[in-house]
């Protein structure tokens, strides 16, 4: 069956949809590669045992993973990047499988109120490849008075260091601040 460019997850993500945003200024998607065996499956078993939060980059996470609602003290480089854990996700369409959660901002947080990250694995069926997703749309023009470019450099370096923490199973960790 031929795909059209919104027939897979991973389509989808990198579009950011419109639909996704809750009224942002601006927005950002990145993605990382992973190895075979960092499935959606395997990456949520690692996150939710215990303990297995710690791979999250971010000072301030819990050690193990948030429950909805929870509230997640995090900060980076002595900014607030306070939030909540809104849900997590899962899903398979054929050709894809994959699965995340989403953390909603607070009023206090370094992009302002009404913004958003998802991080989503997913699985290509077809190609036997593994990503990170990761689509955050933010609220401020200039959180903290950065530039998009230079915040957008931060994110990257953040969730860089995410992705390698899942790739060699938490054997070589990052936990300090970035940014």
């Amino acid at each position: 069956m031929p795909q059209n460019l919104t027939s897979s997850i991973s389509d989808q993500l990198m579009l950011a949809h419109a639909t996704e945003f809750m009224h942002p200024n601006w927005s950002y998607t990145l993605s990382y590669g992973l190895y075979k065996k960092d499935t959606p499956t395997a990456v949520a078993k690692r996150l939710k045992a215990s303990n297995g939060f710690k791979s999250f980059p971010v000072s301030g996470r819990p050690a193990n993973f948030p429950k909805v609602g929870q509230f997640l003290p995090l900060t980076t480089a002595t900014r607030n990047f306070n939030c909540t854990f809104l849900s997590q996700f899962s899903g398979s369409d054929g050709s894809e499988q994959w699965w995340g959660f989403r953390f909603n901002s607070t009023k206090n947080h370094i992009d302002g109120a009404g913004s958003w990250i998802k991080f989503t694995f997913v699985k290509s069926l077809h190609k036997g490849e593994n990503k990170l997703y990761i689509v955050a749309s933010i609220a401020k023009d200039r959180p903290a008075g950065m530039t998009h470019p230079a915040y957008i450099a931060g994110a990257k370096l953040m969730w860089y260091q995410f992705a390698t923490n899942i790739k060699f199973d938490d054997k070589i960790m990052y936990t300090g601040r970035c940014g």
